[in-house]
């Protein structure tokens, strides 16, 4: 079987570049076959620019699987995106009863991001199934302002959207047939969470959704940065804290890390 994958800090230097470049001229940035972007490795640099997206979910608390630092990133691209969320990634959750009122984006880029919107999902299952049915979703969101790698930038996104089980939070990028624009960030050494990505067609691996470290390129993520803002029916008590202090306060509840948002 056929794979297909890439590395951002490598594609380059390749022999690709002279059929590259014709392509822009010809193909309007159109990408043959489906692929991973991958970003250059190292870490991110700790520095997290919240940038919300019009919106505001101060009150309800943010539920995460990562660790607040992120080592690594991928997006896919080409065939490997279509619509409606061919493409997408997501973080499983399992909290109860209650409200999701934001879903909380870490994305990066390396300078190519020209304004392509995102859409948002809430999707059923994802825990102890695969992620299926659409609970929610925001269309057309553009995300002001994405940091160079390896800055990273956080964004939420109003949903308002009742939950009585577990369910996946996640998005895609609106790049179907092109090359990818910005990427989700994944935590490598971090606590593990339940981390999904729908696989598309012609990309090497078996179309639909698998978790993430179980697709070849993957091996070793622990969690996506993806996360939500959340009311539970039964209030979960947690400490108050500054943002830049927040991925060292947290406590443990129903198997995610429940910490303050950002202050003032």
């Amino acid at each position: 079987m056929r794979r297909s994958s890439r590395s951002i800090g490598t594609l380059r230097n390749t022999a690709l570049l002279p059929l590259l470049s014709l392509c822009a001229g010809l193909c309007s940035g159109v990408r043959a076959g489906g692929a991973v972007q991958s970003l250059p490795s190292g870490g991110s640099t700790g520095t997290t620019v919240w940038t919300p997206t019009g919106e505001t979910c101060s009150g309800a608390q943010l539920a995460v699987h990562h660790d607040g630092t992120f080592e690594g990133g991928y997006a896919w691209d080409g065939y490997g995106v279509d619509t409606p969320y061919v493409g997408a990634w997501g973080e499983a959750y399992s909290l109860g009863p209650g409200t999701v009122r934001c879903v909380v984006l870490w994305h990066s880029q390396i300078g190519e991001y020209v304004g392509a919107s995102t859409d948002v999902y809430l999707w059923g299952g994802g825990v102890t199934t695969e992620p299926d049915l659409v609970l929610a979703v925001v269309t057309g969101v553009q995300l002001a302002d994405i940091p160079v790698w390896p800055q990273v930038g956080v964004f939420e996104v109003a949903l308002d959207a009742s939950i009585s089980g577990e369910f996946t939070a996640g998005s895609w990028g609106n790049w179907p047939g092109q090359y990818g624009q910005y990427f989700w960030l994944v935590d490598r050494d971090g606590p593990l969470g339940v981390p999904w990505t729908l696989v598309g067609l012609d990309t090497g691996w078996e179309p639909g959704w698998h978790l993430v470290p179980e697709v070849g390129p993957f091996g070793g993520v622990h969690s996506m940065g993806v996360g939500v803002r959340f009311e539970p029916d039964t209030p979960v008590p947690v400490a108050p804290a500054s943002w830049g202090r927040v991925k060292r306060l947290f406590e443990t509840a129903g198997g995610s890390r429940w910490i303050a948002g950002p202050s003032g």
